[in-house]
């Protein structure tokens, strides 16, 4: 059963309130997250006054003080912090750990990895708390999510739980990450979750909160190794397969806020993949902003265009035409295109 697949990226939750993975790890989102009431029992809270700088300290000297130490010679951003004390934590010899090891004393890094993957996951999903179904900034969702039925997909990479407050909006319960519901869209996020837990038996459940707590083991997958296992983890390549079903039978594919980033290379794959094996597809809109013609979506759209099966339709008179899905970049807001989704798939619209 052809649907409409939905492709997300934190483009999408930006004009929710959502915040861009460069802006984690700050020093005011820290505070408006929450986020240190989630962390004053973890190993995390050792390292406040020592590694996590742009999140507990703004002051630029302290922070060059950690980069000098580090002779990295550049500003850190949230991106680099991460695979930092990932690759700390994963070659515990290697000069990062030693030299982040002298910062933050004997704290296993391993633990203080998960701890900051809980306030990556309360800085994500801090906004959503917010979200009220009658407020201004959140109608054009609105409208998409009550234009979705079960026939559709929402394909998300991002951690925080926009998707599931709007799909409470329409009435909608999401299940655990493993189950589906017949008679709505199904959510897929993989890339994990802010209330995603793991449970003794292996399973991946939802917390039954509106965010991590500070007893989780959240099941995101941030920058670094973690991201690698996690696509390991079979429920998660039960998820990728899932996505990857879901494009191949998709008559059109939306991309929105999600720019395939080079370091994000699993996920390029498994989208390009199948993409290239759909039957079925006529259209792939890429919307990631009103500056269409940035090399961003040249770049997406150079990837996809050439993947694309091209479909032999017969005419009215029995005549044969070869056809090729449509790849456009449409130079418009994710707020923009969710208002009106039915106009941009219209077949009749290039």
């Amino acid at each position: 059963m052809a649907g409409h697949v939905y492709i997300l990226g934190a483009g999408f939750s930006v004009p929710l309130g959502g915040p861009l993975f460069k802006d984690l790890l700050t020093y005011n989102l820290h505070h408006r997250s929450k986020a240190d009431e989630l962390i004053r029992n973890t190993p995390f809270s050792s390292l406040a006054h020592h590694f996590m700088l742009r999140s507990f300290d703004p002051s630029p000297a302290t922070r060059r003080k950690l980069e000098r130490e580090l002779l990295l010679g550049i500003e850190l951003d949230a991106e680099q912090l991460v695979e930092l004390v990932d690759e700390a934590a994963n070659s515990p010899d290697s000069f990062e750990a030693r030299t982040i090891k002298k910062l933050v004393g004997d704290t296993d890094l391993n633990k203080c990895l998960e701890a900051l993957k809980l306030v990556i996951a309360a800085q994500s999903n801090h906004f959503v708390a917010r979200l009220e179904s009658g407020s201004e900034r959140v109608e054009p969702f609105l409208r998409w999510v009550r234009s979705l039925d079960q026939k559709d997909t929402v394909i998300s990479f991002n951690y925080d739980l926009a998707v599931e407050k709007l799909f409470e909006f329409r009435g909608w319960k999401v299940p655990d990450p493993d189950r589906n519901n017949p008679r709505q869209a199904d959510l897929i996020k993989l890339h994990g979750s802010a209330d995603w837990i793991k449970t003794d038996d292996n399973r991946i459940i939802r917390n039954g909160r509106e965010g991590p707590h500070e007893d989780d083991t959240v099941m995101i997958g941030i920058p670094g190794r973690e991201k690698a296992n996690l696509c390991d983890n079979t429920i998660f390549d039960g998820l990728w397969n899932w996505a990857r079903r879901q494009i191949i039978k998709a008559e059109v594919v939306s991309i929105i806020g999600y720019s395939m980033p080079e370091t994000d290379n699993n996920a390029r794959l498994h989208i390009c993949d199948a993409l290239a094996s759909a039957e079925n597809l006529r259209r792939v809109n890429i919307v990631l902003g009103p500056d269409a013609e940035s090399f961003r979506s040249r770049r997406i759209q150079a990837m996809i265009t050439p993947l694309l099966q091209t479909q032999l339709l017969e005419g009215p008179n029995g005549e044969s035409a070869i056809k090729h899905p449509i790849v456009r970049d449409l130079p418009l807001y994710a707020q923009d295109y969710v208002a009106n989704v039915s106009s941009y798939i219209k077949p009749g619209n290039q």
